[in-house]
């Protein structure tokens, strides 16, 4: 979560926004998880793991970037050390150096 914290603050006045889901856990759970931590991006309680379904997650961590048409542009099941170095490059590549993209 501090990778997507960094990626949230480098890329918001590119107009990108960064949405995290939770599965799983209790709404209240995740509230006061997020208050403690500070994040400033939105988290999503998804204590019946729908969004998951939806998009097929069976692992986590799981992200997801979706680009502009709602389309799937890339997608990293696991972790890894690289993980938020290739998600500011995806993330980067969508909305081009220095402009405003359409990541949602």
């Amino acid at each position: 979560m501090p990778a997507l914290e960094r990626v949230n603050e480098d890329f918001a006045d590119r107009g990108v926004d960064i949405l995290a889901v939770n599965l799983g856990e209790d709404p209240d759970v995740v509230r006061k998880f997020v208050e403690e931590q500070g994040h400033t991006f939105c988290v999503v309680p998804d204590p019946e793991s729908r969004v998951g379904s939806l998009f097929g997650v069976r692992s986590l961590p799981t992200q997801v970037v979706v680009g502009p048409g709602s389309r799937i542009e890339w997608i990293r099941v696991g972790y890894s050390s690289r993980a938020e170095d290739e998600l500011r490059a995806v993330v980067e590549r969508l909305v081009g150096p220095g402009g405003q993209g359409e990541v949602r």
